[in-house]
Formats: C-alpha cells, sequence, structure tokens
C-alpha cells in the first residue's frame, strides 16, 4: 500500500485493504461461449468483463474516495489547525451535527492512540492497524477491514484522514461505518441480467453481497481451493498488475476471475 502523496489512485489505498469483487452468476452462458465460439469471442468477452470489474471498482472505490474527503472539513477547521488536542475534541462534540449521515460517528485521536468521539465516547486504538499506519507509517489517508468497534462492539470499518502540522501527522480523523451503508453501496450494484457484486476482504471473507450469500460461499471456497489462483495472487500482491485466467465453481462450471489490482471479477458458468 502506498502513501497518498504519490499520486496513486485513492483506490488503490483503499482496496489494498478491503477488496472489490464483483461476482457474475451467467448460468451455462460462460461455458457455452468459452466451448462453442472462436477464440476471437471468447477475448472480447473476457475483455468486456475486465472493463466491467474496473467500471464498478472504480465506482465504488470512488464513493469511499469521497467519505474521506468529507473528512477535510475536520482537519481544515481552525482547531484542528492551531489548538491542543483538548481544543479539538471540544471543537468535534460541539460540531456533531456536521457528520454525514453515512457516518455513525467521527472521532478524533491522538499520537497516544486516544479515540475521543463526537458522541462523547472514549477508548484507545493504539493497537489498531490504522492507527499504526497513520501514526507510525505516516498515511495521509487509509481504510481498514471490518472490525469490531472498541466503542459499539458492532462490525464497522474506519476511514482515516491525517492531521498534518510542520510536516508530519499530528494526529487524524476517522469516520466510523457499520457496514450496513457498505451494503447499501454493494447490494445496489447489477450486472447485466443475472450479475451481482460482492465485496470481500484481502483473506476472501465476504464483507456485502448483491446475491445469494450461501452460493457466493461456495463459489468462492471452491475458487480458492485452486492453488494456480494463489500463486498468481501473491506474485502481484500489493502491485498494480492484474491477471485473468478461467477455474472451476462450486457447480462443476467455469470461472473466469480478472484482477484489477486486487479486485476480482468472479464470472461464474
Amino acid at each position: 500500500m502506498s502513501k497518498e502523496p504519490k499520486q496513486k489512485k485513492l483506490a488503490v489505498l483503499i482496496i489494498g485493504v478491503v477488496a472489490t469483487a464483483i461476482v457474475i452468476l451467467n448460468v451455462g452462458q460462460i461455458t457455452f461461449i468459452a466451448e462453442t465460439t472462436s477464440a476471437a469471442i471468447t477475448k472480447n468477452y473476457e475483455e468486456e468483463c475486465h472493463e466491467l470489474t474496473s467500471a464498478y471498482s472504480d465506482r465504488l472505490s470512488g464513493k469511499i474516495a469521497e467519505y474521506s474527503w468529507l473528512l477535510s472539513a475536520y482537519t481544515s477547521s481552525d482547531e484542528a489547525m492551531y489548538g491542543t488536542n483538548q481544543d479539538i475534541v471540544a471543537w468535534l462534540q460541539s460540531h456533531s451535527d456536521i457528520r454525514d449521515e453515512a457516518f455513525d460517528y467521527v472521532a478524533w485521536v491522538d499520537a497516544d492512540g486516544n479515540f475521543d468521539s463526537d458522541k462523547g465516547s472514549h477508548t484507545n486504538v493504539k493497537d489498531r492497524i490504522y492507527f499504526k499506519q497513520i501514526m507510525e507509517e505516516g498515511f495521509d489517508t487509509t481504510v481498514d477491514e471490518p472490525v469490531t468497534s472498541k466503542t459499539t462492539g458492532r462490525t464497522v470499518i474506519h476511514i482515516c484522514r491525517a492531521l498534518k502540522r510542520n510536516g508530519k501527522n499530528f494526529g487524524f480523523f476517522c469516520a466510523v461505518m457499520e457496514l450496513g451503508s457498505i451494503h447499501k453501496l454493494v447490494g445496489g450494484i447489477k450486472l447485466g441480467e443475472t450479475g451481482i457484486a460482492t465485496l470481500v476482504t484481502q483473506k476472501g471473507d465476504i464483507i456485502a453481497t448483491s446475491g445469494d450469500l450461501e452460493q457466493v460461499k461456495a463459489d468462492l471456497a471452491a475458487i480458492n481451493q485452486n492453488p494456480e489462483i494463489h500463486a498468481k495472487v501473491a506474485e502481484v500482491a500489493g502491485t498494480d498488475q492484474g491477471f485473468s485466467f478461467w477455474a472451476k465453481n462450486s457447480r462443476g462450471g467455469k470461472t473466469f476471475i480478472s484482477n484489477i489490482y486486487v479486485c476480482y471479477c468472479y464470472m461464474v458458468g
């Protein structure tokens, strides 16, 4: 995962943590195409699938980038620019009305990991990956994989934006989103007549899907049993390289797998 100053797409940063899988369940169609049509037509179909994955990946990562940008209203405030940690917390809690409706709450996190939300709650997140990325590795923004909130106990993701002073990260604002908002983003994605979208973590755990959860689980489990897939994923991990190939799914059909950054497009036949 690279730092924002390198001017790489925010999608690379985000999807490096939260991978997007576009899953198309198109029973029989892929097998028919692969077995009965010319190589040129099959290749054209694969390219269209690859472009479709890229488009929806950009759409989803763009929405997350929009959420990240909303935190600029916090980092640009006078209290954030010039105040103490206590000043920032007081300002944050007195301005809870500016919080976007997509966020459950917004918190200020100082260099010691103190996490104070605009709802008045307090905890410490020094052990969290997003804290280490911002405060130890110098990231400007980051988004973590779903974790259990220390404040509410519910499954959430954290969208973080650093506050810089004298060129260094002084602390950061952290917007907390429950998965319901993510489910709405993914659940509305339609891919043709039968296509569905699924958001997964880097480990392959399903975060949200617009299709049948059990069927998606079975298909992804079958695909992930292929050692060739693991070898290819390991080869391109952390890079901008892509790959695509065919594999078998849980129902005995063929699956076309297309990678954009670390976004997977499973075309299931």
